[in-house]
């Protein structure tokens, strides 16, 4: 039996035509005819991604999407966070060769980690493994099926600068950020990695890595972020491993973004890289070390006044 899978929305905020009423509508046109149709909400769809394995799971029946046979995207333009998941779906999908309708998704804007996660594992970079699921409770569920790795890391898919980012010791400690966890704006789960108490920010300009930012914690926190009260400071590319500067390079042009804040982590006892982020707006004018970024942003932008090719995929 081959699955086609309608997946969005059971209700509509603005009233519009849900996937759930028309996987029910279609069912009699399709079922029973070696396929069968079926309803998926964004909100049951369950993200495992790491390197080495990548699942995307519908909770409800436990079902790896990767088993269907076509999918149809509708009802992500209603929010933020539905076109990031549906973004990172879409490349999923489109990694297992399954047919999408509608194929825009693969050309979305990440707006999240999530579909960072997912672009970075795809291309082989190493990422803290991460869990998603908007759906609190089946997240919850899984870590603990799993055994998940403590302690383990719970922040929210788009913040920045350190903002609700959280080592939790156990998964039943999450209820403890259940209203906190919204449609809008929901946390992730990642592994956490234990560093030497900082990491790098990577700033890139035309595709070029122009400065690398080593950024040190305060040593009673796991945050390394600068407003967090990191210290921060300009080290050489030589100071840092081949693999994080390929991670940097490989990342930037993933993401398309030739202008960008790429933050890496490295592991303390082996000094493997992890990707953790790209910002798309990484603090120029302001925070640390203002002077150096603005130079930087100003040749890189001359040179592109100038016709250099920008180093991206096109």
């Amino acid at each position: 039996m081959k699955v086609i899978a309608i997946i969005g929305l059971s209700t509509h905020p603005n009233g519009k035509e849900t996937a759930w009423q028309i996987a029910n509508s279609l069912r009699p046109y399709v079922d029973g005819n070696q396929y069968e149709v079926r309803y998926i909400s964004f909100d049951d769809i369950l993200f495992d991604i790491s390197t080495w394995e990548i699942e995307v799971i519908d909770t409800r029946t436990n079902i790896a999407l990767r088993e269907c046979a076509a999918v149809m995207l509708v009802n992500w333009f209603s929010c933020m966070m539905y076109g990031d998941i549906v973004y990172a779906l879409a490349l999923y999908l489109n990694h297992h060769k399954i047919t999408i309708m509608n194929s825009e998704a693969l050309h979305n804007r990440s707006t999240s980690k999530l579909s960072q996660m997912m672009g970075a594992a795809l291309n082989d970079i190493l990422i803290p493994r991460t869990l998603f699921c908007a759906n609190i409770t089946a997240l919850q569920q899984y870590m603990r099926r799993e055994d998940f790795d403590e302690p383990f890391i719970l922040k929210k898919a788009s913040a920045s600068r350190g903002q609700d980012n959280h080592l939790l010791s156990s998964v039943s400690e999450i209820t403890d950020y259940r209203e906190k966890h919204t449609q809008d704006n929901p946390f992730l789960v990642q592994q956490f990695i234990a560093s030497n108490n900082s990491d790098y920010r990577f700033f890139m300009v035309g595709g070029k890595i122009r400065l690398i930012i080593q950024r040190i914690g305060k040593g009673d926190s796991h945050l390394n972020n600068i407003s967090a009260g990191a210290l921060a400071r300009i080290i050489p590319i030589e100071k840092v491993s081949s693999g994080a500067v390929r991670t940097a390079k490989t990342m930037s042009r993933t993401l398309y973004r030739e202008m960008t804040g790429l933050d890496i982590i490295c592991e303390a006892k082996t000094g493997t890289p992890y990707f953790l982020e790209a910002n798309p707006i990484p603090q120029i004018a302001t925070g640390s070390n203002v002077d150096q970024k603005l130079t930087a942003l100003a040749e890189g932008l001359m040179e592109a006044a100038d016709g250099a090719c920008l180093s991206r995929c096109l």
